[in-house]
């Protein structure tokens, strides 16, 4: 997906915060896919704005919790949008042209530890569970970024986001976008060595 292609909602609240959330990482793996030397200032400059825009968005949550208080946030909610708005400009104007240095297409291989059986009984959606695991386990999934040993996972039907860093990921256990709640968060780590892609599943939780 093109960064600044997708509209983010006009007002933070409760519900669409994982969607807001889903954006920001979304960016957040856009700009740290340009990461070279030659960009590496620029770079930083735009995650440091970034991890501030996800602060604020945190806040605004938790605010959002109290509609009566959250009225007296609407300049703070204006000033966040603002701002998501101007890294995008910034990032298609000095970023985005940026070639990506070619690396392995996909990694070789993928392994999924952690406990899936205790995670499956969490959610109660076994057939959506497996599904993600399948998809999971294929190397064709993950698309290399500049940054050596990390991988954007692209699984069919089911969205992942960058929660941390660049190999720090949640996926919707639900196919589709819709009506989702339950998250699968991972963590991944690249072996070099062999090649290999090391997925681990560290909780399984609903998201609002």
């Amino acid at each position: 997906m093109a960064i600044g292609n997708r509209k983010m909602p006009e007002v933070v609240t409760q519900q669409n915060l994982a969607e807001i959330y889903g954006m920001l990482g979304e960016l957040n793996t856009a700009i740290r896919s340009k990461n070279n030397p030659a960009t590496r200032k620029e770079v930083e400059t735009e995650l440091k704005l970034l991890s501030g825009l996800v602060g604020t968005c945190k806040q605004l949550g938790n605010d959002a919790k109290d509609p009566n208080y959250f009225k007296s946030r609407m300049g703070a909610c204006k000033e966040f949008y603002e701002s998501y708005n101007k890294l995008v400009k910034d990032y298609k104007e000095k970023l985005e042209h940026v070639e990506v240095a070619e690396g392995p297409s996909s990694p070789d291989k993928v392994t999924v530890n952690g406990d899936q059986g205790k995670f499956k009984k969490q959610c109660g959606l076994a057939a959506d569970f497996d599904d993600l695991i399948v998809e999971m386990k294929k190397p064709a999934n993950y698309a290399p970024t500049s940054v050596a040993g990390q991988f954007t996972p692209r699984f069919n039907k089911h969205e992942a986001h960058v929660t941390g860093g660049g190999n720090e990921w949640k996926a919707y256990v639900e196919k589709g976008t819709k009506n989702t709640k339950w998250r699968l968060y991972f963590t991944t780590k690249y072996h070099e060595q062999d090649h290999s892609l090391e997925i681990k599943l560290t909780k399984c939780q609903q998201d609002h």
